[in-house]
């Protein structure tokens, strides 16, 4: 039996050649496994007692993984040579293959690399001020191209010279297929050099509407997650040419406005008479107020009081900025009355701690008009 399949196998060369690619792809098959089973898992368990191995985001961006693909097809590339009786121009397809396979696995294993650089990156202060998201993706998409062109070169089996000297030809296409792509860099290198937007920046695009934080700035969009929890992402060249407010300075100085007012009634307003100045001087609410002011004249009017009023017990709220500009004025009549502003800056600027502020603010300033014989304009 053993000898007539030696004697088959040496009168017939296809046979040769057919069992040689099969103990060639089983060895290549073996070696990956070993790889896998063995050599990656030693290499694992040594890496873990360093402080790179003990990273997360650089185990989780096993770039080794990747690469120990490259070596059951260079065990191929260089084994087809071996395989007896097969014909050169097999072997040249064969090797070409397995040269495509190796390129492409180098280039996954470098963008492997980008994206754990990303995501240590990331963690330092620094990436909130100058991500380099956008830059990495750029030198992604001009690897993967190179690669592309070594690859097609290697199944070809051209010089990739040649075909890149004929991309020259194709320019023109090459800008049109890749306009968004040049377009988002340049969006992106302005934005990042003039660091108009940050990670965790408070952005309203009411033409988009969109208002909440930026999560993440990318080559091609930029995402917000919106107040109602949604997500938005945005082209990175509409930050360039649409109008957009950024809430980034309110956090910077510590101090958010208060703009706002509310509506007295016109025929509420008098002036205020010494009888009624000096019983309100022991009402526990104004009377420390009339007290500091000295005299009031015969001419001040119910509303500039309460105007002053106002802007004394403002000044004297913690919460309140007093070193920002600080103003109470009455603006056009409206026939809802006539509209008193209070401007002024909050210490607080989160939401909550903000609007607590603000209410609390105008609830006082509604409770004490009465006082200073005061009413608020109410349709009725």
């Amino acid at each position: 039996m053993l000898e007539s399949l030696q004697s088959f196998f040496a009168s017939t060369s296809w046979a040769q050649s057919v069992a040689g690619m099969v103990i060639l792809f089983a060895g290549a098959a073996i070696v990956h496994l070993f790889m896998r089973r063995l050599v990656l898992r030693v290499l694992g368990k040594l890496l873990a007692l360093t402080e790179f191995g003990q990273d997360q985001d650089l185990r989780r961006h096993n770039f080794v993984a990747r690469l120990a693909h490259a070596v059951p097809a260079a065990v191929v590339m260089y084994g087809v040579e071996a395989v007896p009786a097969l014909p050169a121009s097999i072997v040249k397809v064969v090797q070409n293959v397995a040269t495509a396979y190796i390129i492409l696995t180098l280039v996954l294993a470098a963008s492997t690399i980008l994206d754990a650089i990303n995501a240590v990156y990331t963690r330092k202060g620094l990436a909130a001020v100058r991500p380099i998201k956008g830059y990495l993706q750029v030198i992604k998409i001009a690897g993967f191209i190179v690669a592309a062109v070594l690859t097609l070169a290697a199944l070809v089996d051209r010089s990739p010279v040649i075909l890149l000297s004929g991309l020259g030809a194709m320019a023109a296409v090459l800008i049109l297929v890749f306009q968004d792509t040049l377009l988002s860099f340049v969006a992106s290198v302005q934005i990042s050099s003039s660091q108009m937007i940050r990670v965790g920046d408070w952005v309203q695009v009411p033409k988009l509407d969109v208002d909440g934080t930026v999560i993440d700035i990318a080559l091609y969009h930029i995402t917000v997650r919106n107040w109602d929890m949604t997500l938005t992402t945005i082209p990175v060249r509409k930050f360039i040419g649409e109008p957009f407010k950024n809430w980034r300075g309110m956090f910077e100085t510590g101090s958010r406005r208060i703009k706002r007012s509310l509506y007295l009634d016109q025929t509420s307003v008098k002036f205020v008479e010494a009888a009624w100045v000096r019983k309100s001087k022991s009402d526990t609410i104004i009377g420390p107020f009339l007290s500091s002011i000295g005299p009031v004249a015969p001419t001040t009017t119910n509303s500039a009081l309460f105007r002053e009023y106002l802007e004394w017990h403002l000044r004297r709220d913690p919460n309140v900025d007093d070193t920002m500009r600080l103003m109470l004025r009455t603006t056009d009549p409206t026939p809802t009355g006539i509209p008193l502003e209070i401007y002024c800056f909050s210490r607080e600027t989160e939401g909550l701690p903000y609007e607590k502020l603000q209410s609390g603010i105008f609830d006082h300033a509604l409770a004490v008009m009465p006082r200073f014989g005061l009413s608020v304009f109410q349709a009725r």
